[in-house]
């Protein structure tokens, strides 16, 4: 709300899936888009309706929602301009307190400037109610820099630092938590990208640890079931690996990227927790399934694994990302939200080369990686399966842990 001097009170018929916190916040951004950014021309429709009565509803326009008559236009109109000024002349509301909560949080962790912190604040608004985003359908196909001008417009910021606040080098594009369709046109709730929906529930309703925000996309592994030890027919291999992650830990080393392979089953998974263990720091995992097992996207998986990068920077931990086959795959069939079946590489060289926490990168099939990538890795190290007295070993000693 631009020109702020003082606080009035709302009025009019409440909307029940808005809470009285957000409401003028919520309709400030609705009355903004409607008037001003011209989104009243999509709104009233020909045949004497409303493009989305839940809108109109939400506006306080009840009597108008069955038909209204072409000469009711202009007092609509009249309506909505007079309410708008009135927020136009008061103070911003606070966040709910648990929003405020949680962006005090992520602004320590990864400092956010003004304009980044609000943008964040409208993505999660965008993708928490549904409202906001049909709203937003009124301005038509946007393209990015028309979503800079509106952005620009609703938040209060320049347009040169919105432009730079939504660049692929922001930190917010950098972290993963909000990016932009720059491929065509689109409405804004599909040009705005956000980590997940569940992040912005949780950021809404949630007071815990960031680490419970993410926790879709990004969770912490089950304790190992196995030791360092009990690897030890990796041979030299192994004798490498673990001073070599030990001091990328400790000496915060940049870039650090470690591939296993190998058929499944071979305990690739449970030697990179097991490595964790022996090095005394925590492991995340990138998840490949959501909380209700239905796997996760390539582009999805990866900005979590952006989110995890900058929100664990501090932290000695490992992160580890499995089926990396999903991502960086050499048949394009298999990956279409790729650019150009990623023709020069340099997307994904980025994100090996830029992460401050070392990782380690697991696949079934190393075969469907181009080997040009492959060799992107610090280290690449087959993970076989283990001899057949290393397995009866292993079987006798779970079954004796479960007496």
């Amino acid at each position: 709300m631009k020109h702020r001097r003082r606080r009035r009170r709302g009025s009019g018929r409440q909307d029940l899936s808005i809470d009285n916190v957000s409401r003028e916040r919520v309709e400030y951004w609705v009355l903004s888009m409607l008037i001003p950014l011209n989104g009243h021309r999509d709104f009233f429709n020909t045949m004497g309706s409303f493009s989305d009565d839940t809108v109109a509803y939400f506006l306080g326009l009840d009597k108008y929602v069955d038909n209204y008559a072409p000469e009711d236009k202009k007092e609509i109109l009249t309506i909505l301009k007079n309410r708008l000024q009135e927020l136009d002349s008061s103070d911003m509301p606070s966040l709910p307190r648990i929003l405020g909560r949680n962006i005090k949080k992520i602004m320590k962790l990864i400092k956010l400037n003004k304009t980044e912190r609000d943008i964040l604040i409208f993505a999660i608004y965008l993708k928490y109610y549904d409202l906001l985003g049909e709203a937003s359908r009124t301005l038509n196909e946007l393209s990015s820099e028309k979503l800079v001008t509106v952005l620009s417009y609703l938040l209060d910021h320049a347009p040169h630092k919105v432009k730079k606040a939504l660049s692929p080098r922001s930190k917010l594009a950098r972290s993963g938590l909000v990016t932009i369709d720059r491929d065509g046109s689109g409405s804004m709730a599909s040009k705005i990208e956000i980590l997940s929906r569940e992040f912005a529930d949780r950021m809404m309703s949630l007071d815990e640890d960031i680490e419970e925000m993410i926790r879709d996309s990004v969770r912490r592994c089950e304790p190992a079931l196995l030791s360092v030890d009990d690897f030890g027919y990796l041979g030299n291999d192994l004798e490498l690996l673990v001073p070599y992650l030990d001091q990328a830990v400790n000496q915060k080393r940049q870039g650090v990227n470690i591939l296993f392979y190998g058929r499944p089953g071979t305990g690739k998974t449970e030697l990179t927790k097991a490595l964790a263990d022996r090095l005394g720091v925590g492991i995340y995992e990138v998840s490949y399934a959501d909380e209700d097992d239905e796997p996760i996207s390539g582009t999805r998986r990866l900005k979590a694994y952006k989110v995890a990068q900058s929100f664990f920077s501090n932290n000695k931990v490992l992160l580890m990302f499995d089926e990396i086959e999903d991502v960086v795959g050499d048949d394009q069939s298999f990956n279409p939200f790729l650019p150009k079946k990623q023709s020069n590489k340099g997307w994904m060289n980025r994100i090996l080369e830029g992460n401050k926490i070392p990782a380690i990168w697991i696949t079934n099939d190393i075969g469907s990686m181009d080997p040009a990538m492959v060799r992107r890795f610090d280290m690449s190290m087959e993970i076989p399966i283990p001899p057949k007295a290393k397995r009866k070993e292993i079987i006798q000693e779970a079954c004796a842990n479960l007496l």
